[in-house]
């Protein structure tokens, strides 16, 4: 359902974005994937691969989208719900409108993430899903950033409540193309 690549150069991005694409040729529905550039990985490797998935029949699970985008900065939700209901995947992109938009302005963005995640949840309702792991990559370099915990905390407890799911801030070096922000979010009863 959602997968993540963690590289160590960003030079190796579209190699690991072929071998995505080339374990895909017999799947009927493309996994979302984000792919982040990390200083290092263990033991010496160069790419990393964490894959969550579940058993699901492609042509019963159930994908969605939204997007929002706004004072410079788009935010963008893909979202996929199991056959079987059981489980959910979100991936949400945060990214510059225009490139010259220069660092981040954080209550511009968390006003985004907290507007699309509240859409998503809308979504989820009639499941009994709970959010159980928010992981999310920012850039490293973006020192604006260093707030987005207690921040997105806050968003996570106003759309979930109690149910808010653990938030695990992973800085990388790079994001794909203009992203700033990428959170992934796993649901499950």
């Amino acid at each position: 359902m959602v997968a993540q690549c963690y590289v160590t150069q960003s030079s190796y991005i579209p190699t690991a974005l072929e071998a995505w694409k080339g374990f895909l040729t017999h799947q009927d529905v493309t996994p979302m994937l984000t792919v982040v550039v990390v200083p290092r990985l263990p033991r010496g490797a160069v790419v990393e691969w964490h894959v969550l998935a579940s058993v699901s029949d492609p042509v019963d699970q159930k994908n969605f989208s939204a997007s929002i985008q706004r004072s410079g900065y788009q935010a963008r939700l893909n979202g996929s719900i199991s056959s079987c209901k059981t489980c959910a995947s979100l991936v949400l992109s945060v990214s510059a409108s225009t490139p010259q938009e220069p660092g981040l302005h954080l209550c511009h963005v968390n006003s985004l993430v907290r507007d699309v995640l509240q859409k998503a949840s809308l979504e989820l309702t009639s499941l009994s899903l709970i959010p159980v792991c928010c992981r999310t990559f920012y850039r490293s370099n973006n020192l604006g950033l260093q707030s987005l915990h207690e921040d997105l905390l806050a968003i996570l407890k106003e759309v979930w409540g109690e149910n808010a799911p653990c938030l695990v801030l992973v800085p990388v070096i790079d994001l794909l193309s203009s992203e700033l922000l990428n959170i992934s979010i796993w649901l499950s009863c």
